[in-house]
């Protein structure tokens, strides 16, 4: 809205916004803009309260004045607001994006770190498990070594002992 103006009652203030249109299928088939216009209702020295004319039953809205930016006086405010507004989103998407995009990356990188070492850790296992059983082995064979010694040792000693 223009700082210098200041509505009156029954001044008509704009409106703009992007609206998807809905043509009762579920596939997307554009954007159109929809004008909207508030009627003052009432004025104050530091505002205006508007009512929707095209839907009158909706509440109330109060608008500051000088200087709002939820309502303009003319058409052509009112497309610039509806610019200034959507580069804005635009703005915060791109930041978003590349948050979004950082981030998965991020994730990704630490996903694949993750498996990394999950892969050494079962490689480390495998070895691990590998030297037990050559262990085991070398124990088993140790202990029936040592067995048939002493059963050598006492089948001399029973011989000898008859």
């Amino acid at each position: 809205m223009n700082k210098t103006h200041t509505p009156k009652v029954n001044d008509i203030l704009h409106r703009v916004e992007g609206q998807y249109i809905d043509d009762g299928s579920e596939t997307y088939q554009g954007m159109e803009l929809e004008w909207q216009q508030w009627k003052v209702v009432k004025a104050t020295p530091r505002g205006a309260w508007l009512q929707s004319v095209e839907r009158p039953y909706q509440k109330l809205r109060f608008a500051l004045i000088p200087g709002a930016r939820w309502v303009s006086s003319t058409k052509a405010e009112a497309l610039a607001g509806l610019i200034a507004r959507k580069r804005r989103q635009l703005e915060i998407i791109r930041q978003q994006n590349i948050t979004a995009t950082e981030t998965l990356g991020l994730a990704q990188s630490a996903l694949a770190e993750i498996a990394q070492r999950a892969a050494q850790a079962a490689q480390t296992d495998t070895a691990m498990q590998d030297e037990r059983e050559r262990h085991a082995d070398w124990v088993d064979d140790t202990h029936a070594a040592l067995e048939a010694r002493d059963a050598k040792i006492a089948a001399q000693a029973a011989q000898g002992g008859e």
